[in-house]
């Protein structure tokens, strides 16, 4: 966890297994009025993730791998948060699935999840979750 007070955070996080594949991470973020962006540069495919940004009165952002399966949830109450979605990203284990999005939106918030294929789900999926107060709250997935 790394946590400021009134300090920006900017983090590029790289995440590596021994044989390229699976794993569990964990990385949260808080800080109160300094913005807070997180960029998932390399990830193993079938990888556990819990991840959590949050601040205040500055704007909260991240961009996961493209590896990343799971549940997204994002919550401000400045306005309504931005969901980016590439759409030229390829499955990272080269089976060639096809990656279903699924998102609902309300005032302040969105919701949604991302998978290659049909997942198998004896197999726990991820986590992110990026909020902010009085600022804006943006997710891309790469």
């Amino acid at each position: 966890m790394l946590a400021e007070i009134g300090r920006a955070i900017t983090a590029s996080v790289r995440m590596s297994s021994p044989d390229s594949t699976g794993g569990a991470f964990k990385v949260s973020t808080q800080t109160s009025n300094g913005p807070v962006h997180v960029h998932f540069v390399d990830s193993p495919v079938d990888t556990y993730l819990d991840f959590s940004a949050r601040t205040s009165n500055a704007p909260a952002g991240a961009s996961l791998h493209r590896a990343y399966e799971g549940s997204f949830s994002l919550h401000t109450t400045h306005k309504a948060p931005v969901l980016h979605i590439s759409e030229h990203a390829e499955d990272p284990s080269g089976r060639a699935r096809g990656r279903n999005v699924t998102s609902s939106r309300w005032r302040s918030g969105l919701e949604g999840s991302v998978a290659w294929g049909n997942p198998p789900y004896d197999q726990p999926l991820g986590s992110a979750s990026v909020q902010s107060t009085n600022s804006a709250v943006t997710l891309e997935l790469q």
